[in-house]
């Protein structure tokens, strides 16, 4: 009976959500869209098996953005959940029903499937095609040759500055949102 008490047992590992406790794997993602490539990033939580997807918002793109899955764990099928191992690089994986391709990810996932023995063969996104949209919106803004700073603007100045500084302000200002 003493010998029993004596032997050293090992404690139980502990459970996921403790070992994976505010630790997430980050995917960025590809998916058509009525022939637009939408890009999303495709966060996945260790602790619960969860993930989200969010697209990050492009101003002026006339598309519906933001989160398109809250934190949930999605079905692989109809008795089995979607686990990390499932997230394969440079494969698409299908989640309610649309298909996302991954395109890279970051440094943190890149080592935890180098721990579990997973080849990665990337750890930067990719640069993919930009389409028409994407193109306009990353050409770089030409400066405005008779600008008028707000140092240089005075009030005693004739009507012509004011109306280009009124014009300039507004300019700066559209699309943001007053907030009292």
């Amino acid at each position: 009976m003493m010998s029993a008490l004596n032997r050293s047992t090992s404690p139980a590992p502990p459970p996921n959500y403790v070992t994976y406790d505010r630790c997430c794997l980050r995917f960025n993602a590809t998916f058509t869209d009525g022939g637009i490539t939408r890009h999303v990033v495709i966060t996945y939580y260790l602790e619960d098996d969860s993930m989200t997807i969010v697209e990050p918002p492009v101003p002026n793109s006339g598309l519906i953005q933001g989160k398109l899955l809250t934190r949930q764990r999605p079905k692989r099928n109809v008795d089995d959940y979607l686990v990390w191992e499932d997230i394969k690089f440079d494969r698409s994986v299908k989640i309610n029903g649309r298909d996302y391709k991954i395109t890279g990810c970051d440094d943190w996932t890149v080592d935890f499937y180098a721990k579990a023995g997973i080849d990665v063969p990337f750890n930067r996104p990719r640069s993919s095609p930009l389409n028409e949209r994407q193109v306009s919106q990353h050409r770089p803004a030409t400066p405005q040759r008779n600008s008028v700073s707000p140092e240089s603007h005075s009030h005693k100045s004739n009507g012509s500055s004011s109306r280009k500084y009124k014009l300039r302000q507004y300019l700066e200002h559209d699309g943001h949102v007053l907030r009292y």
